[in-house]
């Protein structure tokens, strides 16, 4: 598999945003009130809350979390589906992409995946 350096991500679009101090107080507090969620899952959402942008997570925790304060969430499949209908991946890129993650144990809804392979795949 082909991994893409810090200076290919950057050129797509992808931006290193630093907190406020008023973000990561609220982090901590958040902390304290979901211990199931890192600190990490916590900067996730409160950026993707505070600037409007889509929260991408495959923790149910993290997406009940976003779904209750009105931020917008999806997970791997729907990152795999507006890369294939977007033309940037294949979608045979994408079944092997997808068979990739569940021969590593990603946890992923096995019908929804099944159906992907068989669209994807010629």
């Amino acid at each position: 598999m082909k991994t893409i350096s810090h200076e290919q991500l950057l050129l797509c679009g992808v931006q290193i945003v630093d907190l406020e101090p008023g973000q990561v107080s609220e982090i901590y507090k958040l902390h304290r009130e979901h211990r199931g969620l890192s600190y990490r899952d916590l900067s996730a959402f409160v950026l993707a809350r505070d600037t409007q942008a889509v929260l991408v997570t495959g923790d149910g925790h993290l997406r009940m979390m976003a779904e209750k304060n009105g931020v917008e969430c999806h997970g791997t499949l729907w990152v795999l589906d507006a890369l294939v209908d977007a033309g940037i991946l294949t979608g045979l890129h994408a079944a092997d992409a997808l068979k990739t993650m569940q021969a590593n144990n990603r946890w992923l809804p096995k019908t929804e995946c099944e159906a992907r392979i068989r669209t994807w795949k010629p």
